[in-house]
Order: structure tokens, then C-alpha cells, then sequence
């Protein structure tokens, strides 16, 4: 919908007045700000029951640090989880991990990379915690120091790694999709079950503190009866700017990174001259101003050059420790003298060219220019896999294109045999959301399943340098409340969905449709209430919550709530905001630390939000709207495709737990 900035404001307020309304979550919502307040929590405990941070945290180990899993690093709450291992075949994703993605500032936002989000000084001191496996991934299942893992590899992928991990003891959080089939999901959630190991699935609405509140909204019926679901996600990708098809290592990429080197080289100069110029003024002079500057100076060149040798040497101390009578105390105080060590050459870089006066603009300039060439050196480094050691292929598609092993890794999104394509990507997680909704209407708030999905797709933009559609539509029934087969087959709530490259118009998110009012989620962040009165949803109307007396099923009278016209201004709708202050994670801080939570407390009440049950209806959705497209038809959803323990899935593959892939 193109709204107004006016509207926008109106819809946004109406949300919070909604909440902040002493009817729906007054007490509530003062209860987080008196929480956070006091203790600087954040809002996933208090609004999803779990616990605070464990005393230890869970020791993690990521296996695939990529885009997803360097989202998931960048979404870790230190005080629950340790990284302790991450695993990774490509030079560039193990540089990422540490690092940070420096593609575009939001990027780098989302992926700040280990050494950020631990605070330490640099990859030196990050690896004396985190081990790197660069070769296969089961090497760090057998690290015994790793109690969970978090699965973010490739689609095709998450099955076999994640059985493997249960196999070998360890908890499992694997990014959504699920799987790649849904016998291999089934597959996932019957070793669960045998090995009695936590697996949990990122569908990361379901802790998103935001969608959590649209939800009290529905339930409380203040958009009334729900009869309609838009949701998009569109993306102005076009052939040769598609986000998905990250270059390769090729003759023009050495050609940027040469570039790149020059110019740093140049900078290096640049930075070099001018230090040494303003060291020469600042300590020439006979008084005592300039010659304290030259000591303290001299001091920190002498700390730098002796610095890094003494933890080099205080590491290999650290590694000749083991089997030593007093290796314990031993190994805390060689371990506190290397942090005060790197602690100390943290302090000095920064405030050597304070001190100079240095231009702050040119250091950023270097910092930017060294990341460039590192960023560059490392992709250039992904040429020297053997991608074919690790499954991937070279094959020929269609239409001619020649796709290479190392293609299908790093573009495995563009291909069925690796990926599920937008479906999976992109339109699980707003099916997950409509879900969310309609699953909101019931009594026990049970995973509700679709009757029905009518699909069609295809790929009418991009030339054949891929199998997987740019292109998607699909139609959705769900039974809405008071829906039977025999009497009232036509109580319906009807999801509609699209995602389509080419034009990024409305970019992505849900409107769920009432008899009283609507909502809208933008992006995840924004949230808009438009209340209903007569054909034309008045969407400059500003609301309040009252409460009114209907009648129920036998006539009796009763309370419920509904809108009315209000004011704008309210301090509802400050304590609504306020009560969101935090929520900004978008829920992938939320399942960690609940995931960690349970962990360390596996008999605690609030169980997860998105397990093996909730996780393989998403898949179920998703993959079957993949074969409805295949045959440009309609297909009924079979009950038996959401049942762990029946062995019927869409794809006519019946599950089997003793796969060779899955073998230890």
C-alpha cells in the first residue's frame, strides 16, 4: 500500500496506542520497562518466559559462516553463548566470521563479525578462543570443548549435518529452511527424538517481539474476523546486479584487488609521511611538553614491537601445558597476562594518532583501503578449493550455460539440487508469519495447516545461469475458525503470496485483513493499525481500544474488545513504543538465547517456539508450493505430510534415518 508519511505515522501510533491500552498490555508492557530498566535486559526473557543468561554459556560451535550464519554471529548474546569453533571450507566466510561483512554498512551492521561482538583486538587474540576448521565439518563435531551448534550451510546441507551433530552429542539450532525435502525433515526431528537432543529451526518471527505484539492484536479480535493474507517480497534484482549471484574469483577480481593494493600502498605513504612529520614537530622542541611526548612516544614504539612477540611466546606456553601438575593455575595466569598484553596494544593504536593530531578522515581511509584488499585476497583465495572434494558439481543447463563446481558453491542459492529456491529463501519465512496469524485464531495456538496451494512461477528475467524461478505466485486456503469439511467447507482465510525480481516496489512484508481493521508489517520494524469503518479503511483515522458488550454462541452476553475514534498523542501510544524499545533484533538474538536457555535448563516450562513440529509444516508449505509450481497446478495438503512418525511426504520419498550421509 503507498502510504502517506502521514498515514504512516497515524497507523504506527494507532499499533502502540493498541498496545499501550490498559485493555491489552498496559501492565504488561510497564513490567518490560521496569525489567530493562532496572537490570539492562533485553525483551526475550520477559516476553517469551525463558530465563536470564546461564552462569556459563553454552559453548557453540557455527558450521557454515556465510551470509546466514554471519547474521546468526552477529545476533549472539555473549552472556548466553560462547563461540568456541566455527567450520568452513571457504577462506572468505572464515574471514567474514572474524571480521564482519564490510559489503555495505548495513552489512556490516547485521554481520559485525566475532572479533566486534566479543570485543576482542584481532583475529590473533579471537583464534586463541575460537578453533577454525576449514576442511570438513565433522572435525569440529568431535571437538569435545563444543556442546551445541549452529547450522547455517547450504540448503541441501542442513540434514545431514545436523543429524550428524545429534549423532555426536550435540544440540542443534539449524537456520530455516529446515531441509531440503521434507523426508529429509522428518528424517531430522526422528534423530532428535532418538538421540534426545534439542534441535530447534530459525523461523525467527516467532521471537520477534514486534510480530509477538501484532499477534495480541489478532487475538484480542481488534481487526476482527481475519479472512485475508497479502505478503510479498519483491527485489529489484536484474541480470547482472542480482544479490544472490555474488562474483566469482576471476581474472577481473585479481585485476581489483591489484588496484586496490596500489592505492593502499599509496595511502600507507600518504599516512606514513604525515606521522612522521607530526611526531618530528610535536618532539622537537627543548621543553618539556615536547620531550614527555618523545619518551611516551618512544614507549609505545618499544610496546608495540615487544608486545606481539611476548604473546606469541605466552601462547606457546599456553599449548606445551597440557599434562602439567599445575596447568590450571598456570594457564589462568598466562592467560591473563596475554589479555592485558592485547589490552594494552588496543590502548596504544588508539591513542598513538590522537596524540600525532593525525587526520581522522585519512585513518579511515586506510582502514577502509586494508579491509578492501583483504575482503579481495580473500575471495581470490576460494579459487584454490576443490569444491568437487566437498559434493559440488560441473554440469551444463539448458540453454547452454556452463555451471562450475566452484559456481554451485558459492552461487547455491541459484540451483534446486542445492537450494529450494525463493520459496525457501524468502517465502518461508512470511508463510511461517501468515501461520503465525491464523495459528493465533485457535483456542490451543496449535500449528494450523493449509488445506490447499495453487502456484504458478517461472523464470522471466534471468537468462539460464540458474534452475530455480525469479519469479513467484502462490494461493493459499487455511481453515479459518469455525471451518468443517461437511458443513461449513467454505469458512476460509486466504493467503496470497509473491516474490519477483525486477522491480523491489512495496519491498517486503504481511497485511493481514480483519472485519474491523487492518494491519501492516513492513520490514519487520514497521507496524501499522487502520481501523474499518464502512467500504474504505480510513487510513488517517487515529483509534483507541474500548471495550463493548456482544453476544457469544448462545446469546449470552459478554465483553470484548474493538476500536473506536480516538486521538493521536496518547500516552498509550508512548508506552507502546516504549515498551518496543530493544525489539530491533528481528528475533534471531531471541532464539539464541532461548535455544541457550534450555540448554543449560532442559526441564524448564516454556519450551521452544519453532521445533521439529512447527519447523516441518514450514517446510511442508514451502517445498510442496516448489512441486505445485513444477506442475503449473493445484495440489491439497495431506495431513500425513505434517506427521513426524508417518512416513508420507510430498515428494513420494519415504524418510529413512540410516541414509550413508548420515553415517558417523
Amino acid at each position: 500500500m503507498n502510504l502517506t508519511p502521514e498515514e504512516r505515522q497515524c497507523g504506527e501510533e494507532n499499533f502502540h496506542a493498541a498496545l499501550g491500552n490498559k485493555l491489552v498490555r498496559y501492565d504488561f508492557l510497564k513490567q518490560c520497562i521496569a525489567e530493562r530498566l532496572a537490570t539492562g535486559a533485553g525483551l526475550g526473557a520477559k516476553y517469551f518466559g525463558y530465563g536470564k543468561p546461564p552462569s556459563e554459556p553454552v559453548r557453540v560451535g557455527v558450521i557454515g559462516t556465510g551470509d546466514e550464519g554471519g547474521v546468526l554471529i552477529g545476533a549472539i548474546n555473549p552472556k548466553y553463548v560462547q563461540v568456541v569453533a566455527i567450520a568452513d571450507i571457504r577462506p572468505y566466510n572464515i574471514y567474514r566470521a572474524f571480521h564482519g561483512d564490510s559489503s555495505s554498512a548495513n552489512a556490516l551492521r547485521v554481520r559485525p563479525g566475532l572479533i566486534t561482538k566479543y570485543g576482542w583486538a584481532d583475529e590473533a587474540e579471537a583464534r586463541r578462543t575460537v578453533k577454525v576448521y576449514a576442511d570438513r565439518y565433522e572435525e569440529l563435531l568431535d571437538d569435545e570443548n563444543v556442546e551445541a551448534v549452529i547450522v547455517a550451510l547450504p540448503l541441501h546441507l542442513h540434514a545431514e549435518a545436523s543429524i550428524k551433530a545429534m549423532r555426536k552429542g550435540k544440540h542443534v539450532l539449524t537456520e530455516k529452511l529446515m531441509g531440503h525435502s521434507v523426508h529429509e525433515c522428518k528424517e531430522m526431528a526422528r534423530v532428535a527424538a532418538e538421540t534426545d537432543k534439542l534441535l530447534a529451526v530459525g523461523h525467527q518471527r516467532h521471537y520477534s517481539p514486534r510480530y509477538n505484539s501484532a499477534v495480541t492484536l489478532v487475538k484480542n479480535n481488534l481487526i476482527g474476523d481475519v479472512h485475508h493474507i497479502r505478503a510479498q517480497w519483491h527485489r529489484a534484482n536484474l541480470p547482472g546486479n542480482d544479490s544472490w549471484q555474488p562474483p566469482l574469483p576471476d581474472e577481473q577480481m585479481g585485476k581489483a584487488l591489484d588496484a586496490a593494493r596500489q592505492e593502499l600502498d599509496q595511502v600507507k605513504q600518504e599516512f606514513e609521511s604525515k606521522r612522521d612529520a607530526a611526531r618530528a614537530a610535536l618532539t622537537s622542541g627543548e621543553d618539556k611538553k615536547s620531550q614527555d611526548l618523545k619518551e611516551l612516544l618512544d614507549k609505545w614504539d618499544g610496546e608495540l614491537e615487544a608486545h606481539p612477540k611476548e604473546i606469541a611466546e605466552r601462547t606457546a606456553e599456553l599449548a606445551a601445558l597440557e599434562g602439567a601438575e599445575d596447568a590450571d593455575a598456570r594457564r589462568k595466569e598466562i592467560t591473563d597476562r596475554i589479555q592485558a598484553l592485547e589490552k594494552r596494544l588496543r590502548d596504544v593504536k588508539r591513542e598513538y594518532p590522537r596524540r600525532l593530531n593525525l587526520d581522522p578522515d585519512l585513518i579511515g581511509r586506510l582502514q577502509d583501503l586494508s579491509r578492501k584488499v583483504d575482503v579481495y585476497a580473500y575471495q581470490m583465495m576460494d579459487a584454490d578449493i576443490d569444491p568437487k572434494k566437498y559434493g559440488y558439481i560441473e554440469r551444463s543447463l539448458p540453454g547452454g550455460y556452463k555451471q562450475t563446481a566452484l559456481e554451485e558453491l558459492v552461487r547455491w542459492r541459484l540451483w534446486a539440487r542445492t537450494g529450494g529456491g525463493l520459496m525457501a529463501e524468502l517465502g518461508s519465512h512470511q508463510l511461517d508469519a501468515a501461520g503465525i496469524f491464523v495459528s493465533s485464531l485457535r483456542d490451543d495456538g496449535k500449528k494450523v495447516q493449509p488445506l490447499s496451494v495453487s502456484a504458478v512461477g517461472g523464470r522471466h528475467l534471468f537468462p539460464a545461469d540458474r534452475d530455480i524461478e525469479d519469479h513467484v505466485y502462490c494461493t493459499y486456503e487455511y481453515p479459518a475458525p469455525g471451518y468443517d469439511p461437511e458443513t461449513n467447507p467454505e469458512k476460509k482465510i486466504v493467503v496470497h503470496y509473491s516474490s519477483i525480481n525486477g522491480n523491489g516496489f512495496g519491498d517486503y512484508g504481511e497485511i493481514v485483513y480483519g472485519t474491523e481493521g487492518t494491519l501492516m508489517l513492513e520490514r519487520e520494524s514497521s507496524m501499522m493499525l487502520f481501523w474499518i469503518r464502512g467500504a474504505t479503511p480510513p487510513t488517517s483515522t487515529y483509534v483507541k481500544v474500548v471495550e463493548k458488550t456482544a453476544k457469544d454462541a448462545d446469546g449470552n452476553p459478554t465483553k470484548t474488545l474493538a476500536l473506536a475514534e480516538g486521538s493521536n498523542h496518547t500516552g498509550e501510544a508512548r508506552l507502546g513504543r516504549d515498551g518496543l524499545k530493544g525489539a530491533d533484533t528481528r528475533g534471531y538474538t531471541e532464539e539464541i538465547e532461548h535455544f541457550a536457555y534450555l540448554i543449560r535448563n532442559p526441564d524448564a516450562e516454556v519450551k521452544f517456539r519453532c521445533d521439529a513440529h512447527v519447523a516441518l509444516a514450514d517446510a511442508v508449505i514451502a517445498l510442496t508450493s516448489n512441486i505445485a509450481m513444477a506442475e503449473n497446478g493445484r495440489i491439497n495438503f495431506k495431513p500425513e505430510w505434517f506427521d513426524i512418525d508417518s512416513d508420507e511426504t510430498p515428494e513420494g520419498v519415504a524418510p529413512d534415518v540410516n541414509r550413508p550421509a548420515y553415517q558417523v
